[in-house]
């Protein structure tokens, strides 16, 4: 603690606590090896003058539970000493004072992999720090299942085989506010190509059907702020509010989130709680009618290789009430409890660029 409040040490002060990067300290340790060696292997007759001890004042002993051959170092005491692998000219055999300099290794241009991970949990900017992001999703999903399709007029049960593509492009911002506080807001494009494919059982008789549907997401606003720092023994808490503002034929919603992340170095540990309540606006068309209410949670680990890679692992559970809308013609949406596995890496390619499959 005392060669990192001294800034002798390569590391980083976040918060309350001081990390070090294992690579750099094996690379100081390495560096003050050297350094020993070579003041040890000074030839004799380079001695002078300046290489004597520092006179001193008397050392005080200790008491005597802390050992009889114990020393107290006053801080001017320790200042006048010199010794070996402290500094010093090895050509000139000169002792001096070494210099150290404001800052020992390189702090890292942007932020780790295990932050940008957990950037829509926790408060990453500081006061009037803003961020733009662009960010590209892809997934796609496979469904088996019955459809009903015509056959000489007649309506039979067929499988279906259906396939999505998903493709997301989402722009993000973010400003840092006082009080460990962080606005943001998100605009996704969201395009989808949905086709399925049934086949009569017993026939070879196939139909298919294709739809692709372009359109903006929902505007999303919200307010971030972390209420409780992480400290021994206790996690970080971070409250979030959000709203959703439709752009399209879409419904509003207002929501909020409990997070919860705690670091055991290399692991963080984080969980958290979503709802979001939306008021339908009830369309006439099915596919847009949304759960009244939506409940998320998420709990996982990432673990941190080094800046530039981590992986992380969560279970994402989904949770909808039934929801019965006024008009008569429109269904009923039945509760839905759903679960998923995600396993994914998050991995610095280049200055400001991520990728996270």
């Amino acid at each position: 603690m005392r060669l990192a409040n001294d800034g002798q040490l390569p590391g980083r002060r976040v918060g309350k606590f001081w990390r070090v990067s294992r690579q750099a300290l094996q690379e100081w340790v390495a560096e003050k090896e050297v350094q020993q060696v070579e003041v040890s292997e000074k030839p004799q007759s380079s001695f002078s003058p300046s290489d004597a001890p520092v006179p001193t004042a008397p050392l005080a002993p200790l008491s005597s539970e802390q050992g009889e051959d114990a020393v107290d170092l006053s801080d001017a005491s320790l200042a006048a000493m010199a010794g070996r692998g402290t500094g010093g000219s090895a050509s000139t055999g000169a002792t001096t004072k070494q210099e150290v300099p404001d800052t020992i290794g390189e702090a890292p241009e942007g932020p780790s992999a295990e932050q940008m991970f957990l950037r829509d949990q926790e408060v990453l900017l500081k006061p009037n720090q803003a961020t733009l992001e662009f960010g590209f999703f892809y997934s796609r999903t496979e469904q088996d299942g019955l459809t009903a399709v015509v056959v000489n007029s007649i309506p039979v049960l067929a499988s279906s085989l259906g396939e999505q593509d998903l493709y997301i492009w989402n722009f993000t911002g973010r400003y840092g506010l006082p009080y460990d506080a962080q606005f943001f807001a998100n605009l996704p494009l969201l395009s989808t190509d949905n086709t399925v494919t049934a086949t009569v059982p017993g026939t070879t008789i196939t139909e298919d059907s294709s739809r692709t549907l372009t359109e903006t997401g929902n505007l999303v606003l919200g307010l971030r702020r972390t209420m409780v720092q992480e400290q021994l023994g206790l996690p970080s808490i971070i409250l979030s509010v959000e709203g959703h503002i439709p752009t399209r034929k879409r419904s509003y919603a207002v929501g909020g989130e409990v997070a919860v992340v705690k670091r055991i170095d290399p692991v963080a540990l984080f969980a958290n709680v979503n709802y979001l309540r939306i008021f339908n606006r009830e369309f006439s068309e099915i596919s847009r009618l949304e759960p009244e209410n939506l409940f998320r949670g998420q709990v996982g680990y990432a673990l941190s290789l080094n800046d530039a890679i981590a992986i992380s692992t969560s279970v994402l559970g989904l949770f909808t009430n039934k929801t019965t809308f006024k008009d008569e013609d429109l269904p009923t949406l039945d509760s839905v409890e759903r679960f998923s596995l995600r396993l994914s890496l998050t991995a610095l390619l280049a200055q400001g660029l991520y990728i996270e499959p």
